[in-house]
């Protein structure tokens, strides 16, 4: 069997699992203070463009969070309570300096389940934006303030 063969038939038996055709990134709290802290929701297109103004602000800001498996939903997270908090303050600030800009395009590089994903559903990678709604954003924001520490499945 050549390895376009093994390939096609790998993403036929993805494309039987409906699983991958509704996947996303579910951020569960640890510890939350309100209830918009106990989950938030990011579908493949619009995570790999959160996590890209997470990285940037991270890095500008030097804040000492790592975001390593933050592209999987295989456990990773945040369970420092006042990085949550830390992080949620430097993305205000981040919003704030934009205050008419309505949607964030990017993607971190670090995509690998939005890839597959795509890679399944048939999707170039190249051709692409991923982006996030300002109001997603913020409603990351919220979930940051109120949730405690996360964890992403």
């Amino acid at each position: 069997m050549s390895r376009d063969d093994r390939l096609e038939r790998v993403i036929d038996l993805l494309l039987e699992d409906e699983r991958v055709i509704t996947e996303g990134y579910d951020l569960y709290g640890l510890r939350p203070v309100r209830p918009e802290g106990e989950y938030f929701r990011a579908n493949v297109w619009s995570w790999p463009a959160i996590l890209a103004v997470v990285e940037e602000v991270i890095r500008e800001e030097g804040l000492d969070i790592d975001t390593r498996g933050w592209d999987e939903n295989m456990g990773a997270g945040l369970q420092d309570v006042e990085k949550c908090r830390d992080l949620a303050g430097a993305l205000e600030d981040f919003l704030m300096k934009h205050p008419d800009k309505k949607r964030f395009v990017g993607h971190s590089g670090r995509i690998g389940h939005t890839l597959t994903v795509m890679h399944v559903l048939g999707g170039d990678i190249g051709k692409t934006n991923f982006e996030v709604s300002r109001d997603h954003l913020e409603e990351f924001v919220e979930f940051l303030w109120t949730c405690g520490g996360f964890k992403i499945y």
